[in-house]
């Protein structure tokens, strides 16, 4: 018969459960902390480059002179044609750093030039749909 008083099953998921709402956790921990840099642009890529879909007035780019409808050039002196390019440039200067991009727009091509901000990746959205996903866990 079975020695064990409580089923091995039983243990097993129990363990397995805890661990991964354990994991889920520190995802979540991680995420509360983690911060991303920004320019305050919404950039889309299109056959001509990355145009500025949509800007946060508040947020450096759009301060420097980013307009929507412009498009990207250049980011720091690298020619930019992919979305790909410009977030490995965006996460290779940091928050914080200096950044030169050359746009061009109705006014021409011309250079702004301002300081990367930091825009955190666990908004208030998130933390809902979090609060949410354990409560579903749990039923």
């Amino acid at each position: 018969m079975n020695a064990f008083p409580v089923p091995f099953k039983f243990v097993t998921v129990a363990l397995l459960s805890f661990l991964v709402v354990l994991l889920g956790v520190m995802n979540l921990r991680d995420r509360l902390f983690w911060v991303d840099p920004a320019d305050g642009v919404y950039w889309s890529e299109s056959d001509e480059g990355l145009k500025a879909e949509s800007v946060d007035p508040s947020g450096p780019g759009p301060q420097a002179g980013i307009n929507p409808a412009d498009r990207l050039i250049s980011f720091n002196g690298n020619s930019i044609t992919s979305l790909g390019q410009y977030f490995d440039l965006l996460y290779e200067s940091g928050i914080g750093s200096r950044v030169t991009y050359i746009v061009m727009g109705e006014k021409g091509e011309r250079t702004v030039s301002f300081n990367l901000a930091s825009k955190p990746f666990f908004t208030h959205r998130d933390g809902l749909r979090s609060l949410l996903a354990f409560l579903h866990l749990g039923l």
